[in-house]
């Protein structure tokens, strides 16, 4: 609810090596304008993926702890991440990293 992220290198160790931040969720129509998209390309270019599952998370990172120490003041003053979540259905979804270009195909186990 407060538009908070905390990102771990482990779920085992939370109080060293992590980047914590705000974050910016936009959904469906808003999502795709943000990825400079419309709905008639999305449609014409997707394959019975509802719009609803479409989401676009930018995340600022404001604090960075790594090897025990605040190294805050590495991160610029404009970095942000950029991802994009397409749930393609109950057991499969793609991300895309769009500040990194990097694609992924996530599936539930």
């Amino acid at each position: 609810d407060n538009k908070t992220f905390s990102i771990y290198d482990s779920y085992k160790e939370k109080d060293n090596n992590y980047y914590t931040g705000t974050y910016t969720l936009k959904n469906g129509e808003e999502a795709l304008i943000e990825m400079n998209n419309t709905v008639d390309e999305f449609e014409t270019n997707t394959d019975n993926i509802d719009i609803k599952n479409i989401y676009s998370i930018k995340v600022k990172p404001t604090l960075h702890y790594e090897n025990g120490k605040d190294i805050t003041n590495k991160l610029s003053e404009e970095e942000s991440w950029w991802f994009i979540i397409i749930l393609k259905d109950d057991k499969e979804a793609f991300a895309i990293n769009k500040t990194l270009d990097i694609k992924y195909k996530l599936i539930k186990n």
